[in-house]
């Protein structure tokens, strides 16, 4: 379903992702934080988070540019001075917020885009399962982190799915999971920033995709969103073909507009 994608709407989605982020930052602890390397600030409004000791550079982000400050060559320097030693930084840039071309003046290259789907409070996105969907708490955050780590193919006691499990701590988190029986096999968090909604961090083990577990957790955290009061609830997925893509289409969420990539590598 197509929805109508006005600057307005974009801001508040925008800013509610970068807010989500900056959570999942802070709340890093700090054996991961040192273990990583993760630093972030604001720039411009904008949070830059960098994980310097992450040898892909692929968790290197940039959320927020060109929204609450419009985007400048000195602004576009500091972002990336403060990337410096790191592998790389995506840019994530929404509609609009850069319309002097300065990433592509500056070397960048486009590296894709990611389509935001804005649904309004009130939407039901109907989904079927057999797992079993339940919030948990943080002190699951191991069984979180074994999901995580499989789901990326990431080595046993990474760091990075480490850090996802302590991000379910952070202020305004609320962590869910599906169940096959007392098993852990897929996960998922749910953001609230005031009268908004991000849906963020979901996994599901290989060898369970396919049994609707990403479309289920999409499902649950947007009825307890709007049970909530929440006006809107933001989601994502890669344009590539991509399972969760298709998925947020299949449940009907409103499509508002795509988000493009830009790569900086020193």
């Amino acid at each position: 379903m197509a929805a109508e994608s006005t600057p307005d709407l974009v801001r508040l989605a925008e800013l509610s992702e970068a807010r989500c982020l900056e959570a999942r930052y802070a709340a890093a602890g700090d054996e991961t934080r040192e273990a990583l390397g993760i630093a972030h600030t604001r720039i411009g409004g904008a949070v830059v988070g960098v994980l310097g000791q992450e040898p892909t550079g692929r968790w290197n982000q940039v959320v927020g540019l060109g929204i609450e400050e419009a985007l400048t060559a000195e602004m576009l320097d500091e972002v990336i001075e403060f990337a410096h030693g790191a592998e790389g930084l995506v840019l994530r840039l929404a509609p609009g917020a850069d319309p002097e071309g300065l990433l592509a003046h500056r070397g960048l290259t486009h590296q894709g885009a990611s389509a935001r789907f804005l649904a309004p409070g009130g939407f039901i996105a109907e989904a079927e399962t057999g797992l079993h969907l339940e919030q948990i708490t943080p002190d699951l955050g191991r069984h979180v982190a074994r999901v995580v780590g499989e789901a990326l193919g990431l080595p046993e006691d990474s760091p990075l799915a480490r850090w996802y499990a302590e991000g379910l701590r952070a202020p305004g988190t609320t962590a869910y999971a599906a169940f096959d029986g007392w098993t852990i096999v897929a996960v998922a968090s749910l953001f609230v920033d005031g009268d908004r909604a991000v849906l963020s961090g979901a996994a599901t083990l290989p060898g369970e995709r396919g049994r609707g577990a990403h479309s289920g957790l999409v499902a649950r955290r947007i009825f307890d969103a709007n049970a909530l009061g929440v006006r809107w609830t933001i989601a994502a997925a890669g344009t590539r073909p991509d399972p969760a893509l298709r998925n947020l289409r299949r449940l009907g969420l409103p499509e508002s507009y795509e988000r493009q990539n830009w790569l900086w590598r020193p």
